[in-house]
């Protein structure tokens, strides 16, 4: 497994942004969330780090409004992956956290930014797991750049597998799973 980890520290090195936000400045803290676990009753071991980062973040930057996004349920689960984030972090505050009426990453972006814009967020941070940012990153410059809203994007680092879906499992599969996904978002553009 060694190679794997290897690959994926060193060709998909994508530093985290360097945060600017002002002493007491409003901000939105967003947590894209990445699967369940196979009960679908939890969070998977990569939503469970995004969680624990927006936590990081909030000691960071105390004055925020959260929003956890993911909308994905397991069959036969009682939770979104949103809510079983928001369950780790039962003791903050979270505002808003987008359940089954959002599915996909696509829509979960353009919900965010129009709920940042409603709130008067004029920066936000967005958490996502390691590999997935890459495509949440260009989601969110793609659909927010006219949006007015600054975004700085830092990962929540986390092994694979744990989870209920096959794509999870392990680096290969995802990195798949994540370079089919992000080829058709930059085709998209072009088309």
């Amino acid at each position: 497994m060694w190679p794997w980890n290897w690959i994926e520290r060193n060709l998909f090195k994508i530093p985290d942004d360097e945060i600017t936000v002002l002493l007491g400045e409003y901000i939105g803290i967003v947590g894209i969330g990445i699967d369940l676990d196979p009960t679908g009753n939890f969070a998977s071991p990569q939503s469970e780090k995004v969680a624990l980062r927006a936590i990081h973040e909030n000691y960071n930057y105390p004055n925020s409004f959260f929003v956890f996004a993911s909308g994905s349920r397991v069959k036969g689960g009682r939770f979104t992956e949103a809510e079983a984030m928001d369950r780790i972090v039962n003791f903050l505050d979270v505002d808003v956290f987008l359940g089954d009426e959002i599915n996909g990453t696509h829509n979960e972006v353009k919900k965010v930014i129009e709920i940042l814009r409603e709130q008067g967020c004029q920066k936000a941070i967005i958490i996502g797991q390691q590999l997935h940012l890459r495509r949440i990153r260009a989601l969110f410059r793609k659909i927010g750049a006219d949006s007015g809203i600054t975004f700085f994007f830092v990962k929540a680092r986390s092994e694979y597998g744990g989870g209920s879906q096959w794509r999870l499992r392990c680096f290969p599969f995802f990195l798949a799973w994540e370079t089919m996904c992000f080829t058709y978002l930059k085709l998209r553009r072009i088309l």
